[in-house]
């Protein structure tokens, strides 16, 4: 009998070692290649209809990957190789992009779409979005985290969706509020005591031709009934008529002295409005014995 030698023996070991893996390399290959069963066809055949149905266009797009397979039976690889093709047409996808402050391009991003992780780092390559509204979270060392928004529709090819980690432009200055103006004045430059004479003066006319009407309709009609009976009026009657003769006289003064007042004021003492004239100036009448009285009050 011959023996090995140490190094024959260490050349069948090596034989020995690369056997043994090349068999579990075979192994594992056929079993991750292994065709689905029937059953996993028929569940990826419901699992593809259903996730259509859905907007879940990614997860109907691997199953009907799995049950398009040739090992499956005819009727379902065959529906789902028309499914696969029409997933593959409506399919949106995206081509994510970030931006430095200064405008350069930045690949160390970590982006989430809904929570979950999409992509890290970016490669510039088209990546396989449902339909519907999602928010692009961009995470990138040293920025705060930025959100984009958007809608995805069917068959969207290469949406380009950008970020900027540019700080956001300063808000501009509230504009000042607008200072309400005044009351303007009746007149610029005219004192409000011209235009309160001229409310007396008006008044008094008022009076004047009320009262003096009144007192004279009563006075011819007193005469008139008179002279008819031949007697002397009534003393009553004769005071009525002197009263309202009185006050009609006395607004009758009061408007002229009011006109010159006025007159005098607003060529003489002009100056500005002064809020308080107004509320300052009163008209009063009072009746007396004897006829009546009607007076103004105020501070100029």
């Amino acid at each position: 009998m011959k023996f090995l030698t140490a190094g024959s023996k260490r050349a069948a070991c090596r034989w020995l070692v690369c056997g043994l893996a090349l068999g579990s390399l075979l192994v594992a290959n056929h079993v991750a290649a292994a065709p689905p069963s029937k059953q996993e066809c028929a569940r990826a055949y419901a699992e593809t209809q259903s996730r259509s149905k859905a907007s879940q266009l990614r997860a109907a797009r691997e199953q009907a990957l799995l049950c398009a397979q040739p090992s499956c039976p005819i009727i379902i690889s065959k529906d789902c190789s028309t499914w696969l093709e029409e997933l593959e047409r409506n399919l949106p996808t995206v081509v994510l992009g970030a931006h430095s402050p200064t405008g350069q391009d930045v690949t160390a991003v970590h982006v989430t779409m809904d929570g979950e992780a999409l992509a890290a780092p970016l490669g510039g390559n088209a990546l396989s979005v449902d339909p519907g509204e999602h928010t692009f979270r961009f995470e990138v060392d040293g920025s705060p985290p930025v959100d984009v928004k958007v809608v995805v529709r069917v068959g969207e090819k290469n949406r380009r969706i950008d970020a900027s980690f540019a700080p956001p432009p300063a808000e501009p200055p509230a504009p000042a509020a607008p200072v309400a103006p005044g009351p303007a004045d009746p007149s610029p430059g005219v004192s409000p005591a011209v235009f309160v004479l001229g409310g007396v003066a008006v008044a008094g006319l008022g009076v004047f031709a009320t009262f003096g009407t009144l007192g004279e309709n009563q006075k011819r009609s007193f005469d008139s009934t008179c002279v008819a009976e031949k007697q002397p009026c009534p003393p009553d009657a004769a005071s009525s008529v002197r009263t309202k003769l009185i006050i009609g006289d006395v607004g009758l003064f009061t408007a002229l002295a009011a006109v010159a007042a006025g007159t005098t004021v607003f060529f003489v003492g002009r100056r500005k409005p002064s809020p308080s004239a107004a509320a300052a100036l009163r008209l009063e009448v009072a009746p007396l014995p004897s006829g009546g009285l009607l007076s103004a009050r105020g501070r100029f």
